[in-house]
């Protein structure tokens, strides 16, 4: 019959288990989640831009501050009517730039500085 129980190994050894995790017993084979998503940013600045400006499409597309114009108007109507009911309404600061830059269309629903 033969010895049903693993081999004992050192403390301290090195040992390859599948899978790539050694339970502690040495380094590590794997990466943390931060280093991939590391990697894949910086490989996503390598990449040709997608229509709408973002390098990896699991990025929002909030985050490169491209605003189309239905939606700055729906911040205008949103504007417009806070400022109706008495109060005032604060668009992210993307949105406030994009509504800046067309006065003539935005001027009137755009928030007023503080004195």
């Amino acid at each position: 019959m033969t010895n049903a129980r693993p081999n004992k190994v050192e403390k301290g050894a090195v040992v390859n288990v599948p899978g790539g995790h050694d339970h502690g017993t040495g380094p590590r084979t794997s990466d943390t989640t931060a280093a991939q998503l590391g990697r894949r940013r910086r490989a996503a600045l390598r990449c040709e831009p997608l229509p709408d400006g973002r390098r990896d499409p699991l990025n929002p597309a909030n985050d490169v501050g491209l605003v189309d114009v239905v939606e700055l108007d729906a911040w205008a109507r949103a504007l417009a009517h806070l400022r109706t009911v008495g109060l005032v309404g604060l668009p992210p600061a993307h949105v406030r730039r994009a509504l800046g830059a067309d006065p003539r269309r935005y001027g009137p629903v755009l928030p007023r500085r503080c004195a």
